[in-house]
C-alpha cells in the first residue's frame, strides 16, 4: 500500500525543502572570516637583512624566520636567503627577488617569488612585500608580508626586525 500526500501537503513540503536549500546558501555574516582564517597555512616572524647595490642593481638579502603552522609543526625555525634586483624611486627601494627558505630540522624549502617595497624615512624603514611560491612546502600559496627597521646613512642596506609573514593558500 502505497501513501499519497493531498496536493495542498505536498506544496507545502516542496516549499519547505526548497526553504531549506536557499537557507544553506546563503553564507553566513561570520562564514567569511572563519574560511580566510583557514586559509592561513602558516605564519612566520623574520629578521632579515636586504642590501641593494646601484653599481650592479642587484638587491640580495639574508635572515632567520620562526614560523607556526597547524599542518606542519614540525616547521619552526629557518633561514631565508632573497636574491634579485631593485629599483629606486626617491627614498622608496622596490625589489623582485627569489626568495629560498630552508628549515634544517625537516630539510623542507619553499621558493617564492616576492616584490617588496622599502620606504626609508630618515633612517626608519616600513617594508611591504607579497609574492608567490613556486615549489616547495605549501605550493601554491600567496606570501604577503609588514615589517619595521632601519637604513644606513646611505640607503643601500635595510635591516628589518621584525617582518611578519603570512602564507595563505
Amino acid at each position: 500500500m502505497t501513501y499519497a500526500l493531498p496536493r495542498s501537503r505536498r506544496r507545502a513540503a516542496f516549499a519547505a525543502v526548497a526553504g531549506g536549500l536557499l537557507a544553506l546558501s546563503s553564507v553566513p555574516v561570520g562564514f567569511a572570516a572563519e574560511r580566510d582564517a583557514d586559509a592561513v597555512v602558516m605564519t612566520c616572524r623574520a629578521t632579515f637583512r636586504m642590501t641593494v647595490s646601484g653599481l650592479t642593481g642587484e638587491a640580495q638579502g639574508n635572515g632567520s624566520v620562526r614560523c607556526t603552522s597547524l599542518s606542519r609543526p614540525d616547521l619552526v625555525g629557518g633561514s631565508i636567503e632573497m636574491q634579485g634586483t631593485f629599483s629606486r624611486a626617491g627614498s622608496t627601494v622596490t625589489t623582485n627577488t627569489t626568495d629560498r627558505i630552508f628549515f634544517p630540522s625537516t630539510g623542507d624549502r619553499i621558493v617564492l617569488t616576492m616584490t617588496r617595497t622599502f620606504e626609508n624615512n630618515f633612517g626608519q624603514v616600513r617594508e611591504t612585500g607579497s609574492g608567490n611560491t613556486t615549489a616547495g612546502v605549501f605550493h601554491p600559496a600567496r606570501e604577503t608580508e609588514s615589517g619595521s627597521g632601519t637604513a644606513d646613512g646611505t640607503g643601500t642596506i635595510f635591516e628589518l626586525n621584525p617582518v611578519d609573514m603570512t602564507f595563505e593558500q
